[in-house]
């Protein structure tokens, strides 16, 4: 998925929302903040979003679940659209508390806790999804960087230069390592 109509249709569908409306103008809110490389595996419509004991969304908000991120937004009524994005590296857990009438689906990152209410009858589908998502991004084969590789062979480089440059080597020495490093 990539657009707000097509997350709002798969929410009513799957019934990720406490009502059967359309939460589309939620939804445009999140595609603003989508990457070029990213797409939507799961959106939701929750009540209230949390920062902890806070409450930074109020009512109806999206909530997508990306390839990368989860992502959370609200159409502004008064002052902009507020928005919290998190990489879905940065979940430790996520935890469910179900209460009389409705329940929290909370997630905890490295950073902040987010949570977000069901309806108590949703509440337990809509937190499988969310595991099922974390759970398949952790299975994925991450990406290595060779940025890592590449600043230690520099600093290695600038290490040899400073030991030539002071004389503890020669040029012969400095070249040889040279090659070495850089692979020649």
């Amino acid at each position: 998925m990539r657009t707000a109509v097509e997350m709002d249709q798969y929410c009513l569908s799957k019934g990720f929302t406490n009502s059967n409306k359309s939460k589309l103008k939620h939804f445009q809110v999140i595609e603003k903040y989508l990457m070029p490389d990213e797409d939507v595996l799961e959106a939701m419509a929750p009540n209230n979003l949390y920062n902890g004991d806070f409450l930074v969304m109020s009512g109806v908000c999206a909530v997508a679940f990306t390839n990368r991120r989860f992502i959370c937004g609200q159409n502004g009524f008064i002052i902009g659209d507020p928005v919290k994005i998190f990489d879905l590296e940065q979940v430790c857990d996520v935890y469910m508390a179900p209460g009389r009438f409705d329940g929290v689906i909370k997630i905890f990152t490295n950073k902040e806790n987010i949570g977000f209410t069901f309806k108590k009858e949703k509440l337990e589908n809509a937190f499988n999804t969310v595991l099922s998502v974390i759970s398949w991004y952790r299975n994925q084969p991450q990406p290595l960087s060779n940025d890592v590789e590449q600043v230690s062979d520099t600093d290695e480089l600038i290490k040899f230069k400073e030991l030539l440059d002071m004389r503890v080597i020669t040029q012969e020495e400095f070249d040889l390592k040279k090659r070495q490093i850089l692979g020649f």
